[in-house]
């Protein structure tokens, strides 16, 4: 079950197995990083294929992850059972 927005403040990412549509498909939120403060920011991930050309909008298998302007990781996305 997940917690009500706002309870734990923080970035958190849900993962979808199967149809977007459906509920039942997508994982319990997890928490990735606590909130940075009072002030306002948000998350943004970055592609880095360029010969596909990946920017904000399409991100592929490695993205950059940005909180307040600043990239201090790289997200790797793997599918169930594949090793990094």
């Amino acid at each position: 079950m997940a917690e009500r927005p706002g309870k734990n403040p923080g970035l958190s990412v849900s993962f979808l197995s199967r149809d977007l549509a459906n509920p039942e498909d997508w994982s319990p939120p997890l928490k990735m990083l606590d909130a940075p403060g009072k002030d306002r920011w948000y998350p943004q991930v970055i592609g880095l294929d360029r010969t596909r050309r990946e920017k904000e909008k399409l991100a592929g298998r490695v993205v950059r992850l940005f909180v307040r302007g600043q990239s201090r990781w790289e997200i790797l996305f793997l599918k169930p059972g594949e090793q990094p």
